[in-house]
């Protein structure tokens, strides 16, 4: 986590008191569970005296930006729910500097969950529910759980852009996809951009491996977090370049 003026968040929370706000330890667990999907009474949050406080504390250090931005978000909004009508204008000015900070984090960089969910794909069910479930294992870092539907994501993802330009995507693999859409897109892109697009038809073609013998899709041993985080933002990100590529009839 990167350095983050926690003071502010204290002092608005009233965490001295070790509570946080008016939350009880099972209104706490099921608030910040909703929020992140992260259990927040985890053995690795229980710091000193493994208060509610503690534990915010805890998951601020330990958890990434994206994640801590969520909470806090939550947090905040919580608060201006319940206590912003009758809170003084000195509280009201620590309200204000927690916001400035929130964006501090914001501001660090587009989070993968922000670009897939600015993907420009037809709305229908499924997608929503693919955008939905690989948020939120993303957010809650469980990118390991996250790589079997972001396959089918890519799969459909390929499909409907190769359909734009008449490309038959019955029986292909989603390398094959990939493969087509770059040929017919090759002539209007740099040859330095075409060359970094073609090298991405073989780490797909890996991501099937993945997908088949390293996720949720079968009863697999799961690839480590770590590795799947990488895949997970690389293959985020190559979809964001694509998508953004000017649409030629």
């Amino acid at each position: 986590m990167s350095s983050l003026k926690f003071l502010p968040f204290a002092q608005l929370f009233d965490l001295s008191s070790g509570y946080v706000l008016n939350f009880t330890n099972a209104t706490f667990q099921i608030f910040v569970e909703d929020s992140t999907g992260i259990d927040i009474y985890d053995a690795k949050y229980a710091w000193d005296s493994g208060s509610k406080a503690k534990r915010l504390k805890a998951f601020i250090k330990l958890e990434e930006n994206h994640t801590v931005y969520k909470l806090l978000k939550d947090l905040l909004n919580y608060w201006h729910a319940n206590y912003y009508s009758d809170s003084t204008e000195d509280t009201r000015s620590k309200y204000s500097v927690c916001l400035s900070e929130l964006e501090n984090i914001n501001s660090l960089g587009t989070e993968p969950t922000e670009i897939i969910n600015n993907i420009s794909l037809p709305e229908d069910n499924t997608i929503q529910e693919l955008v939905h479930s690989i948020s939120t294992s993303i957010t809650s870092g469980r990118y390991n759980s996250a790589l079997d539907r972001l396959h089918t994501y890519c799969m459909k993802f390929f499909r409907i852009k190769c359909k734009q330009f008449g490309i038959d995507t019955s029986d292909r693999a989603l390398h094959s996809l990939v493969g087509e859409f770059i040929r017919v897109r090759e002539n209007e892109l740099s040859s330095t951009t075409v060359t970094i697009l073609r090298s991405s038809i073989s780490v797909f073609e890996r991501f099937n491996n993945t997908r088949n013998n390293e996720s949720l899709a079968h009863d697999n041993e799961l690839l480590n977090n770590i590795e799947a985080k990488i895949i997970s933002f690389w293959v985020i990100n190559t979809l964001d370049f694509i998508d953004n590529l000017p649409y030629q009839d």
